[in-house]
């Protein structure tokens, strides 16, 4: 059964970013047609304020449904389509779509191939890179760029040569991704994405962390948080699942394709 991934552009910007990912696959759920759902959500950059609407489109009988995605820009009066695609999934077409600012400009991960994590350029809305569709891919369901937190020592203004510590955040070159390996569990695994290229149109994913899995009910955004030490190191701090005997306490090992 093939299903298409279409990226398009409005017209305003003269540029037509089309592409049809033709995919043969198991599908892992029931097909059918179920009534459209709109869900959005506003991110904001250093730069600007987005809004990202994600549509369900029912499908014929037999295939399954998928997401039509649609990006704003939405700062006060301004109210302006930038462009949309197509996600060849049912779901998650929100939570796969997250702009982010590197070197002046805006770009926006984005999966409209359900087992691919794809780099947008903003306003444009260019595809400009990223993983291609594989059919034992890893399937993102969520991104989340977390910015480091730091302590700086500083002048305390209200006590003469006497010092405090403040709080800081930085940029991170890091993006986590949570989702499953085709085929695996239905928890969600985190993952790594390298943003430190995104300029030339390069992104890659890791899983530095080995298998890990989300706990249940936690989103990313709450699931990970970065702070560097007082050696200049990067300390991540992820929630995860773990289980246990629960008669000897003994970490136990589960196969998630078991």
């Amino acid at each position: 059964m093939d299903q298409g991934a279409r990226l398009t552009v409005d017209s305003d910007h003269g540029l037509t970013c089309s592409g049809i990912a033709r995919l043969s696959r198991r599908i892992p759920f029931t097909l059918g047609v179920v009534s459209s759902e709109t869900s959005e959500a506003v991110n904001k950059t250093l730069h600007h304020t987005y809004r990202v609407v994600a549509k369900t489109v029912p499908s014929q009988p037999g295939r399954w449904n998928q997401t039509e995605v649609s990006i704003y820009l939405d700062e006060g009066l301004i109210k302006k389509r930038l462009g949309s695609y197509v996600r060849n999934y049912p779901s998650f077409g929100v939570e796969t779509w997250l702009p982010f600012s590197r070197g002046g400009k805006d770009y926006a991960l984005y999966s409209r191939d359900y087992t691919s994590t794809r780099l947008m350029e903003l306003p444009s809305c260019a595809d400009i890179g990223g993983e291609e569709p594989h059919s034992v891919g890893f399937c993102p369901v969520e991104y989340h760029i977390p910015e480091i937190e730091y302590f700086e020592k500083v002048p305390d203004p209200h006590k003469s040569a006497e010092f405090r510590y403040e709080l800081r955040k930085a940029p991170s070159d890091v993006a986590f991704v949570a989702g499953c390996i085709w085929g695996d569990d239905s928890s969600w695994k985190i993952q790594c994405i390298d943003l430190s290229q995104v300029e030339s149109g390069i992104i890659t994913r890791d899983e530095r962390f080995g298998y890990i899995a989300l706990p249940s009910g936690v989103s990313l955004k709450n699931g990970v948080n970065l702070e560097r030490n007082e050696d200049g190191k990067v300390i991540a701090t992820l929630a995860v699942m773990q289980h246990f005997d629960l008669e000897t306490g003994d970490i136990k090992v589960v196969d998630p394709f078991d």
